[in-house]
């Protein structure tokens, strides 16, 4: 991924920084942007999700850590993930972010988004298919349920059925897997396009 400083359409001196993955650019991300004028964390997009993270004291992920997770979705995928934060954030309503060890999901019914900020791998459910799928990614799984999360605040997602939730959370997944698989060069074991039947279900 690359950070660029423009100032009136033009590129400042030395205003250009790269990362060769996706876990670097979050460790280094927030040390360029506390340095930026007008670029306060707590205006930005994602801020307001992040403070619904119940923090239960696991040492894989705190409240900064969900909110450089969710900066990394948006400047990779400046088309719909971060238009749909920002709709999340102005629909008014509030969630629950619980850290859970199993897989990540959404409840409709309690508005709470589960997540495994360090989940690798999961079964599909018809285990005979290609292993290549077996390979998951935090990040894969964030973007999904915040794709749930949209739904649910800004569809009266409460009132679909599961094959349209389902719908909503393979599109998002099968866009970040392609944008990992092609941004991500330390992520080789990601597919781009998994098949419809893998993708059924929790990440």
């Amino acid at each position: 991924m690359r950070l660029a400083r423009f100032v009136d359409g033009h590129l400042c001196e030395g205003g250009m920084w790269d990362s060769y993955s996706f876990e670097h650019w979050r460790c280094w991300a927030a040390s360029i942007f506390s340095r930026e004028m007008g670029w306060p964390a707590w205006n930005q997009p994602g801020w307001q999700i992040s403070r619904w993270l119940f923090d239960d004291g696991i040492r894989e992920c705190d409240r900064d850590y969900l909110f450089w997770s969710i900066q990394a979705l948006r400047f990779a995928d400046p088309e719909i993930t971060d238009k749909e934060i920002r709709m999340i954030e102005r629909s008014g309503k509030t969630a629950r972010i619980c850290l859970t060890q199993g897989c990540s999901d959404y409840d409709y019914c309690e508005n709470t988004l589960y997540w495994n900020p360090v989940e690798t791998e999961r079964v599909p459910v018809d285990k005979l298919r290609g292993e290549q799928w077996f390979r998951a990614d935090p990040l894969i799984a964030l973007a999904r349920q915040l794709s749930h999360m949209r739904h649910d605040f800004c569809d009266n997602g409460d009132a679909s059925d599961g094959h349209e939730r389902d719908m909503i959370a393979v599109s998002a997944e099968l866009r970040m897997r392609d944008i990992l698989s092609r941004k991500d060069p330390t992520r080789p074991c990601i597919r781009p396009t998994p098949g419809r039947q893998e993708t059924r279900g929790t990440l």
